[in-house]
């Protein structure tokens, strides 16, 4: 019965989900970002720390469904819109971020995350790969930060989910 419902919450998923707006952003493939939605590391449905892909939920974008709240740590850096998903610069728009490296896939790349922090929200791109953040965690563009959390935090505990560009 769990493989059915299992089943039907991909698929459920897979039917939703929609894509960035971004013209840059390459477009996912819907299995690929349903994959690190969920954590899944491979085509098992076993994300890396254990969960299935349905203990985990599914499609934090789409308006229905259950959203996948992940939690880690915040950081910033001098972000400045490119990184490891060969984006160009975009100084007109550094609400971006750098995820790490047990969820990132090029598949993220373009993504929106909505990022939550002691101070507040804030929407964010996901540009680049961050290989010293642990698993859940971003860093974020200075500004991003900002929005969360004050500058001399550092470091803050965050929670986030995807969302629609």
């Amino acid at each position: 019965m769990r493989r059915v419902v299992t089943a039907a919450i991909v698929t459920l998923s897979l039917v939703v989900l929609g894509a960035c707006s971004s013209d840059d952003a390459p477009e996912p493939s819907e299995l690929d970002r349903a994959s690190v939605e969920a954590g899944s590391s491979g085509s098992d449905g076993a994300a890396a720390d254990g969960t299935s892909a349905s203990d985990a939920g599914r499609d934090a974008a789409a308006d229905a469904g259950p959203v996948v709240e992940l939690s880690g740590e915040a950081t910033y850096y001098a972000a400045d819109g490119t990184g490891a998903c060969g984006f160009k610069a975009s100084p007109n728009d550094l609400n971006v971020a750098a995820m790490n490296g047990a969820q990132y896939k090029k598949s993220v790349c373009g993504q929106c995350v909505l990022v939550t922090g002691p101070k507040g929200t804030v929407k964010v791109r996901i540009v680049d790969l961050c290989p010293g953040c642990a698993q859940g965690g971003l860093d974020l563009s200075k500004q991003a930060f900002a929005a969360i959390a004050p500058l001399s935090a550092g470091r803050v505990k965050i929670t986030w989910h995807f969302v629609g560009c």
